[in-house]
């Protein structure tokens, strides 16, 4: 139940994700990084339009039950609930993930596509790190 729990939660990140990602590329005010040039120079629309986003929620939902399997391992070794959670130690491990990947994040990308980063940070923390365990018990 775990591994679909997380591809679930791991799908609606990929939705989160798309969509962000879709905001970005036809904002008008912000300029296109190395990747939307790669596929402005693609022809048609069809990669960009259907079949990226397929790939992205294909991954998030893999990653998802991947983190499903992590969760299992976590609630085996170390069970018990806290902060607000099923399981503190599964809910701290992806609060400071997350937290690591919004910094070097931060440190990685143009500094408009911040908002952006924090974003899918908190909801990454928020659907991994609460809703799936509470999802689970």
């Amino acid at each position: 139940m775990a591994v679909l729990m997380g591809t679930a939660c791991g799908f609606f990140m990929g939705t989160l994700f798309t969509m962000l990602w879709a905001i970005n590329i036809t904002a008008p005010d912000r300029k296109p990084s190395a990747l939307f040039g790669f596929f402005s120079r693609v022809p048609g629309t069809i990669p960009a339009s259907a079949l990226l986003p397929l790939v992205v929620m294909g991954a998030w939902g893999l990653g998802g039950g991947m983190i499903g399997v992590v969760y299992i391992g976590v609630e085996a070794l170390a069970p018990g609930p806290g902060l607000g959670s099923p399981n503190m130690a599964f809910s701290i491990g992806v609060c400071a993930f997350s937290l690591n990947a919004i910094v070097l994040g931060a440190l990685w990308v143009r500094k408009w596509f911040w908002r952006d980063g924090y974003l899918l940070g908190t909801a990454f923390a928020g659907m991994f790190g609460w809703l799936m365990p509470v999802l689970l018990s």
